[in-house]
């Protein structure tokens, strides 16, 4: 084989796995109540990376692969201000911020009242408030700082090269590792060089005009280099799915770790003495702990599954042996739910899996399935005199992963 095309291969495998990552870290994160509006700008920007750099690795088996470029650019600047949202110390306010500013956007361009936020936005604000009481007047003093911004168009307000390299410096003192010195200035020139095929302009670029004798030109144009093209396209994308991997990441990890705190803070000192027939909740135990990551639970026997009434399924079995015993309970959201319901059916394509709303049933599995479980802890829940703490599943699979 070829070594160009085989180094092509090796770079079109990587780059796919990168992408495959960045969509699985997009489910994982997902969205909170608490959290709304910010997660809607976070998501939004990471959808725009991940939809632009699709449409860039379409456009690349186009006639005009040359194209791809400004799909590169979007993702290169949806990358750019998810950076510095990812490792902001107070992603609330920078989140609402961004928010408020494309809505903005949005209304200026629909041609309705600037003052206004718009019907579709005050909806979401008010839900977001049902959760997070302090929306509304965060909201209102983010918007007051925008409408006095006049450093560069983006929801920060400043140079965005410059506040980059300042996330950069977050992201490597987490990793410990360094930021190259002249980071900020080869992101202004990846920049400017998207910039060219994306901006209106005389793309006819002549290579060689000929002259004939009555004074008629032909114009012979630059050939376009349709392998360098490919290649620019694809080592832009590699490093813009990584640095935003890294940042998701990073947002993910905040956020598991202030989960924690707030579990610790709420549920006040851990007693290991228990009465008999009484299990210890594992949720509360590891937040006492201060646990913040990801747990995997490598055989875990599904035999019986609550579907609840907001569709959430929900398990609960013993871990341990004796006094060292514990309760841990499984709530499957989203697309968690999705795969879980799909291996149930798989297995037991008899089964009847009722799709009605509002109505709690248990599915009940003549042989326990035994999955393997990715999760990370809840929201304290609260059942009469007790209370426990849910792990909430980000994957669920027959095999390993």
């Amino acid at each position: 084989m070829d070594e160009s095309v085989e180094e092509n291969n090796k770079g079109s495998d990587h780059l796919r796995n990168l992408f495959d990552t960045l969509q699985q870290l997009r489910l994982q994160y997902g969205f909170r109540a608490e959290t709304l509006v910010p997660d809607i700008a976070f998501i939004g920007l990471i959808d725009d990376c991940i939809d632009a750099g699709q449409t860039a690795l379409e456009l690349l088996e186009s006639p005009r692969p040359y194209r791809a470029y400004s799909m590169v650019r979007v993702a290169f600047e949806a990358s750019q201000r998810l950076l510095p949202l990812a490792t902001s110390s107070d992603y609330i306010r920078l989140g609402t911020k961004a928010w408020l500013y494309y809505n903005q956007k949005d209304v200026i361009i629909r041609g309705i009242d600037k003052d206004s936020i718009g019907l579709a936005a005050e909806q979401i604000l008010n839900t977001w408030a049902n959760y997070y009481p302090p929306a509304h007047q965060i909201a209102l003093e983010e918007l007051a700082v925008l409408n006095k911004q006049k450093g560069p168009d983006n929801f920060l307000g400043r140079n965005l090269a410059e506040v980059t390299t300042e996330s950069y410096l977050i992201l490597a003192q987490e990793r410990g590792s360094s930021v190259p010195s002249d980071s900020a200035e080869i992101n202004r020139k990846l920049y400017g060089s998207l910039s060219r095929d994306t901006h209106v302009c005389l793309r006819l670029e002549p290579s060689e005009l000929c002259v004939d004798s009555d004074g008629f030109i032909e114009v012979k144009e630059r050939p376009r280099d349709s392998k360098e093209v490919a290649r620019n396209v694809t080592e832009g994308l590699e490093a813009i799915f990584t640095e935003t991997i890294a940042a998701i990441k990073y947002r993910i990890s905040k956020r598991r770790q202030g989960n924690a705190t707030r579990l610790m803070t709420s549920l006040g000192e851990f007693h290991p003495e228990l009465p008999n027939g009484y299990f210890d909740d594992l949720g509360k135990y590891l937040a006492q702990q201060g646990f913040g990551g990801e747990s995997v639970f490598p055989g875990v026997p599904i035999s019986r599954i609550a579907e609840l009434q907001d569709g959430t399924l929900s398990t609960s079995l013993a871990v341990g042996y004796g006094t060292e015993a514990k309760m841990a309970t499984f709530d499957f959201k989203g697309h968690a739910r999705q795969t879980m319901l799909a291996i149930i059916s798989e297995e037991y394509p008899h089964i009847i899996i009722s799709n009605e709303k509002d109505t709690p049933h248990y599915i009940d599995l003549p042989r326990p399935i035994s999955v393997i479980i990715k999760a990370e802890l809840g929201r304290e829940q609260q059942t009469g005199d007790e209370s426990f703490v849910p792990f909430i599943v980000t994957e669920v699979s027959r095999k390993n992963w």
